[in-house]
């Protein structure tokens, strides 16, 4: 038994992993969030879950070519894959050999902006799968209204598991969002020793590259840190909704916070946007003592923090400089001899 395999055991409140023999491990987005989750059962904003069930255990080629034939009884699959995974990995060769003749088409290098003319009807085919995420996830939940689709995840974003999906309208570069309550996509797959070609944790990369253990519990934490994220919603702002606007004119996602962001802030500054609370927080800081350009941004954390009737330091809540000893410490900026 190596350290890829692993078996989920979840009770109230506690998820619990085990190894385990060579088995898949099959349960569903609506189970986990149901019994992981201290008692909440349904999402404030209803329809935002991708209710999916999710695969682990097998091989990433194992894992398709078992629920491509009992699961969906496919016959004619198409295959889509992000170019970096096709060029970086053997991921889309085993997929292809797994899935033999039931491939009847393959298509490598879908564009960062997915367009509604990117479609599949002409192959008729009966099952789509992915390898990758971002735009290719985008492109698929659209599909997956007509066609089921199988994901196997390259990323720790989570995109897979909630079910709003972005288009472009080819006849106008308009982007779209869609939302329904129809499982945007049936299957994901993790398959942790797939994911080793990428790079999800760059720091422990190059030391342990075959941590498979590790790399598919932090496939499973992606799950419950994008149901955080959905459950306690923030709005994102205009540079987000530009950035969708943007998308389709060829510019880049890492791109458009960088154009944006200050732009934004500036015009929101400008017409005295969310000003209560930027009264609150200067009065706030007053009453404390701190002076504009003499106070730095921890004494701005502390008496915000102190505000909140929380603790601000260590021996507040019983900690002592002893207690203290972990090697990620000398990953600060500055530290003591």
């Amino acid at each position: 038994m190596d350290e890829y395999t692993c078996l989920v055991l979840i009770t109230r409140g506690t998820t619990i992993f085990l190894l385990a023999e060579a088995i898949e491990v099959r349960i569903s987005l609506e189970d986990i969030f149901h019994l992981s989750s201290t008692g909440i059962t349904k999402h404030p904003l209803g329809s935002v879950y991708n209710n999916c069930y999710i695969s682990y255990g097998l091989r990433l080629g194992d894992a398709c070519a078992k629920h491509a034939e009992d699961t969906f009884h496919a016959k004619r699959i198409l295959i889509i894959s992000l170019g970096t995974v096709a060029r970086s990995s053997t991921g889309l060769k085993d997929l292809q050999e797994a899935l033999g003749n039931k491939v009847v088409g393959v298509t490598s290098g879908l564009r960062p902006n997915t367009y509604f003319g990117d479609d599949c009807r002409k192959l008729d085919v009966d099952l789509i799968v992915t390898l990758g995420g971002g735009s290719l996830s985008d492109a698929s939940k659209l599909v997956a209204l007509v066609i089921p689709v199988i994901c196997v995840a390259t990323t720790l974003s989570g995109g897979e598991f909630t079910s709003p999906a972005g288009a472009t309208d080819d006849r106008d570069n308009i982007k779209y969002q869609f939302i329904t309550d129809t499982p945007a996509i049936r299957l994901v797959i993790l398959d942790a020793e797939f994911v080793t070609a990428f790079t999800p944790i760059d720091a422990r990369r190059t030391r342990r590259p075959r941590w498979m253990l590790k790399r598919l519990l932090c496939q499973m934490a992606s799950i419950n840190a994008i149901s955080a994220i959905a459950r306690v919603y923030t709005p994102p702002g205009g540079p987000h909704a530009i950035g969708h606007m943007l998308g389709p004119l060829g510019v880049g996602h890492g791109e458009t916070s960088g154009i944006l962001l200050a732009a934004v802030c500036k015009y929101n500054a400008r017409h005295r946007a969310n000003l209560d609370r930027q009264v609150a927080m200067r009065n706030l800081a007053e009453r404390e003592g701190l002076k504009e350009g003499v106070a730095d941004l921890g004494d701005i954390l502390t008496v915000l923090v102190q505000a909140l009737d929380m603790p601000t330091k260590l021996a507040d809540v019983g900690v002592s400089r002893e207690n203290l000893l972990d090697p990620f410490a000398a990953t600060n900026p500055m530290v003591e001899k």
